[in-house]
Parts: structure tokens; sequence; C-alpha cells
């Protein structure tokens, strides 16, 4: 069970990174965390569950120091989404000293043939007691690793609870209205069903380090073994039960409403009082259109937006997505038409080729101004013209 629900977390991994890495830079830490999670899982299964040594072999000790990588990347996941700041200042690398320890000891092992790698993990493999008397590493014995990892993740799991606390008690007021009902609540369970990895292999640790001569067999139906699995299971259900809260964006209660007239002068209710601080940045990104004009460059993209106004990623899809009633290229529309309409109906319409009208309102081709004025406004603009200059 931990085996399949790791290679489902790992392909969720890829899904995160490929699809919300540009709107919220914070999933590289929840990637991070997961990831040497995921393997760790992977791990247990080849030694527990598996009879291959060269897949063993290839999990089995080179990948320690990723496992010390797990907990920081958590605490530093909570961090950032709470204080919405990705940033890591240079005291924040000495969470990082673990893990570089771990890959300065194995060293020597890295070096060794494969052969000698496929040895250990047969050893591992044909009685895992071996692994408490078996020395690959440079500073400790193994051992100590496998009580380290565990012990280290549950400190970090209950230093996110911590944050988690002391945030929603001090700067809750600081957050969109539902961010505290559903932000929270997603950053609690993955911080809880870090807390209870951590607590499952701190068991199974004690307990096999206590028993003598353990099989695989009555170690696998020990409900410790049962109750880790259970924890793994659940954190590819809670990414799916929360996909919104993967791009960092919270959901706003109160749209700012923008009336579909022919002229947008007066296009937006911004008198219309709201909970959410991100009304002002709603608000900012339509001053910003209205007064900047960047629509009519043919090229303007939400990407040069975000540039151009300075906002994070996610701050700004948070306003298109739940505060703004138009996604990005409708609300670039509306304003490009508009601009249209108004040479249209002025006397620049006498002197411009319909060509031009729709370059200077931003269109990049002839075609895709007509196309996309008639479909606006139900006629060409030739039609418009023509209709409303009489």
């Amino acid at each position: 069970m931990i085996y399949h629900f790791s290679l489902l977390t790992l392909a969720l991994c890829i899904v995160l990174f490929t699809f919300n890495l540009k709107i919220n830079r914070a999933i590289l830490y929840l990637i991070g965390f997961l990831v040497p999670v995921a393997c760790y899982g992977i791990f247990h299964h080849l030694v527990f569950f598996n009879q291959s040594a060269f897949q063993l072999a290839l999990f089995n000790v080179q990948t320690i120091p990723l496992y010390y990588l797990a907990p920081p990347m958590i605490f530093f996941y909570v961090r950032s989404t709470l204080k919405d700041n990705t940033t890591l200042s240079k005291s924040d690398l000495l969470h990082f000293l673990p893990a570089f320890i771990g890959l300065v000891s194995i060293l020597p092992y890295i070096f060794k043939s494969f052969d000698y790698k496929i040895s250990i993990a047969q050893q591992f493999i044909d009685n895992p007691n071996t692994i408490k008397m078996v020395h690959t590493h440079w500073f400790y014995p193994n051992y100590v690793n496998v009580i380290a990892r565990p012990t280290q993740l549950f400190f970090y799991s209950i230093a996110c609870l911590v944050l988690i606390w002391k945030y929603t008690s001090e700067k809750a007021t600081q957050s969109p209205v539902l961010q505290k009902t559903i932000v929270i609540k997603w950053l609690i369970c993955i911080s809880v069903i870090s807390f209870l990895i951590s607590l499952s292999y701190m068991l199974m640790t004690y307990k096999f380090y206590i028993t003598t001569d353990l099989k695989k067999e009555v170690f696998n139906q020990l409900p410790i073994s049962l109750f880790g699995g259970f924890a793994y299971t659940i954190i590819p259900v809670l990414i799916i039960i929360f996909p919104d809260i993967l791009y960092g964006i919270p959901r706003a209660t109160t749209p700012i409403e923008i009336n579909n007239e022919n002229k947008i002068e007066k296009n937006t209710s911004l008198e219309k009082t709201t909970d959410d601080p991100f009304h002002e940045t709603a608000k900012q990104i339509l001053n910003y259109m209205e007064q900047g004009k960047p629509y009519l460059n043919t090229k303007f993209s939400i990407v040069d937006l975000i540039e151009d106004l300075n906002l994070p990623k996610h701050h700004v899809y948070y306003c298109f997505n739940n505060i703004l009633p138009h996604k990005f290229t409708t609300l670039r529309t509306h304003y490009r038409i508009a601009h249209a309409k108004k040479l249209l109906l002025s006397e620049k319409v006498d002197v411009m080729s319909m060509e031009g009208i729709g370059l200077e309102s931003g269109f990049a081709s002839k075609s895709s101004f007509f196309s996309v004025f008639k479909q606006e406004t139900g006629l060409t603009p030739f039609d418009f013209a023509e209709k409303n200059r009489a």
C-alpha cells in the first residue's frame, strides 16, 4: 500500500511542478517535502516487501540526504504560505545542515562499486536486522539515520502546527475571508499527516530495535505498520481534495462588478465594501488597465501585467479567478473593443483603415479584429461605424 501511494505522490509532484510552479513558487517547498517522503516509503517497501536487491540498491543509502530535506521543506512551505513570502534568509540555510552532513557521511559508499551496493541491499532483504549492524557511513553507524530521520520530521511537524496556531490567533485578520477556513485547514492537514508519518516511523523504529530477531511477516502486520500505510494513503487524497490551495490562491466572497457597456470609463463597482484584502489588488489591476492602457500593445499578456505592477503571480491569478468577473483575456478584449469603438466613432475612421484601427486597439491582425469585434457586438466594425455615426 505504501509503495503504490508513494508512486502516486511522485506522479502528483510532477503535475504540481508542471502546472503550478509559475503561479505559486511555494509549491517547490511542498514538492521538496513530498518527494523525500515518497522515496522513503518506496525504500520501506523495498526492504520489507520486495525481493529485488537491484531496486533496493538504487534507493538504499544514497537517498539518505534527501530524507533530511523533508522536515525543513514542510516547515518552509507552511511558513511561506502563511506569510506569502517564499524567500529564505541566510539563517534558514542552517536547516539544511543535517542533509549536508548526511551527504558527506555517505561519500565513501557513493564511490563503491554497484556490486557492493547490491550485496548490502541483499543483506537487508534477507535479514532487515542487519541494518542495525552494517556500517555504510563515514561519521556514524547506519542506525543513527534510522532514528534521526523520523525524529527530525516529528519536531518540524510540531513547529509547523505552532506556526499555524500563531497565525490563526494573531494575524488571521490580514487574510482573505475564506482563506482562514480553506488554506488553514489544508496546512493543518498536511502538517498533521507529516506528524503522523514521523510518529509511525518512530514507533516502528522503536519496535525494530527492541526486537532481536524480528521477522518481515510479523513486522508488516503490526498495527504501527498499517498505521504508517494509512498516513501515506492520505497524502495524494489531500492533494485531490484541495486542488485550489496548491495554487496558493484562496477564495473570495464578494466580486467586483464590471458593466458590459459600450464604454468602460465607469465600468467598475469599486465602492462596494468587501472583507477581502485582495479587493485593493483588483482595483490596482483595473486602474492600471484603464489609465496605462497596456492592452493597446498587441503582445500584452498577463505576464507583462504581473511584471509591470510587481505583484505576486498567485495574487493576480486569484483576482482574475475570484474577484474580477472576467478572466484576463476576456477583460483585455473588452478594453480593446471599447477603444476600437471610440476610434470608429471619431474622425480617425475617415483617415485610418480598419486594419489600422484594429492594430491601434491592440489586435494583432485585421482578421482577429473583425472576428472578435463581431463576436462581442454582433456587428462588423464597418456596420458599427455606419450605424452609430449616422
